[in-house]
């Protein structure tokens, strides 16, 4: 495998192309060798097989490029691809680790890159901690300002875990979702994880309502939603002490019917 990946880099020599090759990238998987390399300012995913390795075994990658070297006595075919949408779902179909997972009860830590090129650094850091990395982790709101898309999100954090080697497992997290599309976006895209904004459903104005106008709010409430009725809601709280246990003290909560009603309307 060396020997293949240091004759490619010497045909290119002879090219008179300069490329620089991420060592961590360097795997081999279904008798083909992958390996990320820099060419200028662009990443490429390069593709090496023995010519005897049927054309098959590559298909789902789509180069832009291809061209023969020989190494160890042998004949080898290069396949250079760009890292796009296309590629980078052919490199999570080949290499499990380039695609996000549930996160479980680990001790995770969310990083979001918010422009797609902070992420190898990410990697890097995360190598000393025992924690969990949130790799792809953003927020509608934050890519339509950043123009970006969730699947480009995405595959920016493959073609990152790709170049460090990073076989560790990461997860994502689609943050602040607030509507179905949204939702149907990100799932698509292959997100884990998906935060619910609700804040669009608060009413900040319930500590503004007279109690005429607040009881009718609290009659208004979509009560099928919360599988009970205002009488049942009024029970489980009123009347009752409700003890929280935090930071070795305890914080004891009751309700008056007008908090009750006030934070059942806000909420």
């Amino acid at each position: 495998m060396k020997e293949a990946v240091r004759e490619f880099q010497n045909r290119l020599c002879n090219l008179n192309r300069t490329m620089v090759i991420y060592p961590s990238s360097v795997f081999e998987a279904d008798s083909l060798i992958f390996l990320l390399v820099r060419e200028k300012a662009t990443r490429k995913l390069v593709i090496l097989r023995d010519r005897s390795t049927p054309d098959s075994a590559s298909s789902s990658f789509a180069p832009e490029e291809s061209g023969e070297f020989k190494a160890d006595g042998r004949e080898f075919r290069y396949l250079l691809c760009p890292c796009n949408h296309l590629n980078a779902e052919a490199i999570r179909g080949v290499f499990s680790f380039t695609r996000p997972m549930p996160i479980g009860n680990e001790t995770a830590v969310g990083a979001g890159d918010r422009i797609g090129l902070a992420t190898p650094g990410h990697i890097r850091a995360f190598r000393r901690f025992k924690v969990f990395p949130v790799l792809a982790q953003q927020s509608i709101r934050e890519m339509v300002k950043t123009g970006r898309s969730p699947e480009q999100v995405m595959d920016d954090v493959s073609w990152a875990v790709f170049q460090e080697g990073y076989t560790g497992g990461f997860g994502s997290d689609a943050d602040h979702l607030k509507s179905e599309e949204d939702l149907l976006k990100t799932f698509n895209a292959g997100f884990t994880m998906y935060t619910i904004d609700p804040s669009d459903l608060v009413d900040d104005r319930a500590d503004e309502y007279d109690n005429r106008d607040l009881a009718k709010k609290f009659e208004q409430i979509r009560w099928e939603w919360m599988k009970c009725s205002p009488d049942e809601f009024t029970r489980m709280y009123l009347d009752r002490k409700f003890n929280i246990h935090a930071c070795n003290e305890t914080v004891e909560l009751q309700f008056s019917q007008l908090d009750l009603t006030r934070i059942a309307v806000r909420y």
